[in-house]
């Protein structure tokens, strides 16, 4: 009886493993030392896009150009670096790789009512196989 539950016991932990890997392996993370650079996903894998931002300056990043086959997920979101009163932090989007293609995500940041060029650009060549 104690060896069928040191068995079982082993084959959960085994498989609470695996699915950790799979689910690790499922997030693509890039930031903003990726920008000019290339990605690659397979198909359901979900491309997270980490860069530094201040909202209580007016700026935020927004997405100028979206391949066709990168599905977002969700609105992007703001975490600061800290409680301090107008803190920076990092403004995170998510998406999804729902088909196989090739092209470029663009992000742009800037101030939303200014009629202006952008404050700063990224851009990341994403391929998804």
């Amino acid at each position: 009886m104690r060896i069928k539950v040191m068995v079982a016991a082993f084959v959960v932990a085994a498989l609470l493993a695996v699915a950790g890997c799979d689910a690790a392996a499922s997030e693509v993370i890039i930031d903003d030392q990726d920008d000019g650079g290339s990605v690659r996903l397979g198909i359901g894998q979900v491309l997270v896009v980490r860069l530094p931002a201040n909202p209580t300056t007016g700026f935020t990043w927004t997405a100028a150009e979206t391949p066709a086959f990168l599905e977002r997920l969700g609105e992007p979101e703001f975490s600061p670096e800290s409680d301090a009163l107008g803190a920076g932090g990092i403004q995170e989007f998510r998406y999804a790789a729902s088909e196989p293609g090739e092209g470029s995500l663009e992000l742009e940041y800037a101030r939303s009512w200014e009629d202006v060029p952008a404050e700063d650009e990224y851009t990341v060549t994403v391929t998804v196989k």
